[in-house]
């Protein structure tokens, strides 16, 4: 398992999106979204906006296929 803090892109696949509209792999956990200074728990109905610092739990054999959420391609 790693942690890491992911700053999400403005216009990526899921800016704008519940947590659960984002078919994240259950490998991938939103542990904290951090915006605006403000530290928030998610739970599936919290929207993700760009520029949120997301801390984010995967699991190691997905760690590298991650950003393809969070990163505008």
């Amino acid at each position: 398992m790693e942690v890491f803090e992911v700053v999400l892109e403005e216009g990526c696949q899921v800016d704008g999106k519940k947590i659960e509209e984002a078919n994240f792999p259950k490998e991938i956990l939103i542990g904290a979204i951090v915006r605006n200074g403000s530290v928030i728990t998610p739970d599936n109905n919290s929207i993700l906006e760009g520029n949120d610092h997301l801390i984010v739990v995967v699991l190691d054999k997905i760690s590298l296929s991650m950003e393809e959420y969070f990163v505008c391609q």
